[in-house]
């Protein structure tokens, strides 16, 4: 369909690689933003993510990479109990493979979903933002959700928007706080991917050193603000 041209067309300018199988008999799924000054809104189209599963993944072209990120797993739910035994043999093709994780939103305000836990014990580095981290550990503070989730994932680092981010490491008490830069914000839409990549780049360049968490929150924090100075 003409979105699934429109996507091939995007990566390829943008210097991506896709793998991913292509479903002939189902239409593309999209997502619209609403912006507006204060806060946004999104209206998804699921089409093709309802039926994305383990079986649509080449594990040994993935198994290749130093690390794999996931998005959007609250959207895919046909992956959800499969998802474990994705990273679990990644792990195993690539024993110095690392997993990062941003669930994104829950639209059915659940959070606490029974496969959740299990999927946030395999996982490296997780990385929601303040409202997901809340829904998910089912606290009132974010200072708590970083206690509750680093009981499973060996890193968790919670964006706070215009306050910066907070992480916290699994075998440390310690939780580091990086605050935003102070920008004029015209469309927060990708901040909090653009947060990611820039974390992520930082923290493979670094080796995955614990002792550049700080460094590499900053970094990030840099990258989300750069982000939404623009459309």
């Amino acid at each position: 369909d003409s979105w699934k041209r429109i996507f091939e067309e995007q990566s390829s300018r943008s210097g991506f690689i896709l793998h991913a199988t292509c479903l002939d008999d189902v239409q593309t799924g999209v997502c619209l933003v609403l912006t507006g000054t204060q806060d946004r809104g999104f209206v998804t189209y699921n089409g093709a993510m309802q039926r994305f599963g383990a079986q649509h993944l080449d594990l040994q072209q993935l198994s290749k990479n130093d690390h794999v990120h996931f998005g959007g797993l609250f959207n895919i739910p046909e992956f959800w109990l499969s998802f474990p035994g994705v990273i679990r043999q990644l792990k195993l093709l690539n024993p110095s493979l690392t997993v990062s994780l941003d669930t994104n939103y829950d639209a059915s305000q659940i959070w606490r979903h029974e496969w959740l836990l299990p999927i946030l014990d395999l996982v490296d580095v997780f990385l929601p933002n303040d409202d997901e981290a809340l829904g998910i550990s089912a606290t009132d503070t974010v200072d708590q959700a970083l206690n509750v989730l680093s009981r499973y994932a060996k890193l968790v680092i919670v964006t706070l928007g215009d306050k910066g981010a907070k992480a916290k490491l699994s075998d440390s008490e310690e939780i580091t706080h990086v605050p935003s830069p102070k920008v004029n914000v015209v469309d927060a839409c990708g901040a909090g991917d653009a947060f990611n990549s820039a974390f992520l780049k930082i923290w493979l360049a670094n080796g995955k050193q614990k002792s550049k968490l700080s460094e590499c929150l900053r970094y990030a924090v840099r990258g989300g603000a750069f982000a939404v100075t623009n459309l």
